[in-house]
């Protein structure tokens, strides 16, 4: 029996792909599976396919989109998700997966650290800023401080993290919509508004490399991050976060017209609060997820275990991509 499905995303970077798999095959755990999902071309150099399966996503996807792919090909009820070029040694995920025996616990968040310095923090994991910016727990402070307290985090990073599969179907997976920047910690959030728990387990430690983020155009960044914002403000609320919101917009047009590029930011935001409805619609959504979680938890049944698991279709506040779709669409199956 399968019990826990390593998902790599390739996004492309073969050479951090192939790094990874050398990791991981080498220090399997035992019982689990090891998913790539490809989003381009891949020649498989090494006749991998006996030991990996390969899963196609659509040509160009993100780390959002591949991942979703990842968790509906996965047979196993616990999913790791590692990025390319993250390296693993033997016995990573020994400590990990006796916090699923907890019904409660959806997510649990590795230590990552700097490959090129191993005792020092990349991340333990991401948090929430009221502003609706996303922050990175523990980054930069000393491992072994780390090891002794664990920075407060909501979940895990892209770089590495643990989650149960049902869990991550039932608030509708990862959000294509909110951008790869942002889809950690937007996931992050509806596991814990909807009841469950995400722990930091300090001695699963995954390294990685410190890479610069992707770019991205100022008009789509912009537009991504005000639906993080309202997507989480629709059902938290809180007038000291609208506040420093707006601090946010007034700094970031700031820069903007200090670099020419305030025309594109603020288009953005605008966008994407003119989508304010959508964000209610799915604050509805999820509150009706919350319910149901909450009614499993207090009967004390596992999260597999309810015959009429709500599965809250993540983009439905957004008009989703065409191309998220298909995923959609075996998620459906998957709670019939």
């Amino acid at each position: 029996m399968v019990r826990l499905s390593i998902i790599i995303p390739a996004l492309n970077q073969i050479e951090e792909l192939e790094s990874t798999l050398v990791a991981v095959l080498a220090n399997r755990p035992p019982h689990s599976e090891v998913i790539v999902v490809l989003s381009a071309p891949y020649a498989d150099p090494y006749a991998l396919a006996d030991e990996v399966r390969f899963v196609e996503a659509r040509q160009g996807a993100g780390w959002a989109e591949s991942v979703n792919a990842g968790l509906v090909a996965a047979h196993a009820t616990i999913a790791h998700v590692l990025s390319p070029g993250a390296q693993v040694s033997e016995g990573w995920t020994a400590a990990v997966l006796r916090h699923f025996d907890d019904p409660r616990v959806a997510a649990v968040t590795p230590l990552v650290l700097d490959a090129a310095d191993p005792t020092r923090v990349l991340a333990a994991g991401v948090v929430y800023r009221a502003s609706g910016q996303r922050g990175l727990a523990g980054a930069g402070l000393s491992a072994s401080v780390i090891a002794e307290a664990p920075a407060p985090a909501i979940g895990p990073t892209h770089w590495a993290g643990f989650y149960r599969r049902t869990a991550v179907e039932r608030v509708g997976g990862l959000a294509v919509a909110v951008g790869d920047q942002l889809a950690d910690v937007d996931l992050a959030f509806r596991l814990k508004y909807t009841g469950y728990r995400a722990v930091s387990e300090p001695l699963c430690q995954v390294r990685a490399p410190r890479k610069p983020q992707a770019a991205v155009r100022r008009f789509r960044q912009a537009l991504e991050a005000e639906r993080f914002f309202w997507r989480r403000q629709v059902v938290v609320g809180g007038v000291g976060s609208l506040v420093r919101h707006g601090a946010l917009w007034t700094l970031e047009t700031v820069r903007g017209i200090v670099r020419g590029a305030a025309p594109a930011t603020v288009l953005g935001r605008i966008c994407g609060l003119l989508e304010i409805f959508g964000h209610r619609r799915h604050g509805q959504r999820l509150r009706m997820a919350r319910s149901v979680v909450v009614a499993t938890m207090n009967t004390n049944q596992p999260p597999e275990a309810d015959q009429q698991r709500m599965i809250l279709r993540i983009d439905g506040a957004h008009r989703a991509p065409s191309r998220t779709r298909g995923i959609a669409t075996e998620r459906r199956k998957l709670a019939a």
